[in-house]
């Protein structure tokens, strides 16, 4: 819990942010094994396969908190406490292709995974988010009257998740 700065010590501010936007350099990643994802390994992470040429949509993979509510007999003042945190629905679209569907074998409905998520590009010491998932869906979206391409859709359940780890030096 952060104190209260000293009245004779200016707050910190934030500096100005140097504005971005993820199109372009952000990755996306499906990582079959991971030992520990609080810690993963460069090794790890760099077996990981490389979704990004392919995925044409992502929505999703927040986190959100519900408040919970305790009301003290003592005290006329409801005091709020952070409740449980549940996942969105997540999902990528990828581009489907007609050569293969190398992602259809990749993440088959029902197999469990990492998605990892860099969204400032993969790089040492650029921020890396892992999530635990289960493939709910993996479907084929198919375009008939020419309007859009074919996509791949994959829906995830998520299980557990780490947000605002850095990716690890190469050992």
């Amino acid at each position: 819990m952060s104190q209260p700065t000293p009245a004779n010590q200016p707050a910190l501010a934030l500096a100005a942010p140097a504005y971005f936007t993820s199109r372009g350099i952000a990755k996306f990643c499906w990582c079959d094994v991971l030992t520990n994802m609080y810690t993963p390994t460069a090794a790890q992470l760099n077996a990981a396969t490389d979704l990004s040429p392919a995925v044409g949509g992502s929505d999703g993979w927040d986190q959100e908190s519900e408040t919970l509510t305790a009301t003290p007999l003592n005290d006329r003042k409801d005091k709020q406490v952070a409740g449980p945190i549940s996942y969105s629905d997540s999902s990528l679209e990828l581009y489907a292709s007609l050569a293969d569907e190398a992602a259809l074998t990749l993440m088959p409905q029902d197999d469990y995974g990492y998605i990892t998520r860099y969204p400032k590009g993969f790089g040492t010491g650029k921020p890396l988010d892992i999530f635990k998932v289960r493939v709910a869906v993996a479907t084929r979206l198919m375009e008939i009257q020419g309007s859009d391409v074919d996509r791949l859709r994959f829906q995830y359940s998520i299980e557990d998740s780490v947000i605002g780890l850095t990716v690890p030096a190469a050992a």
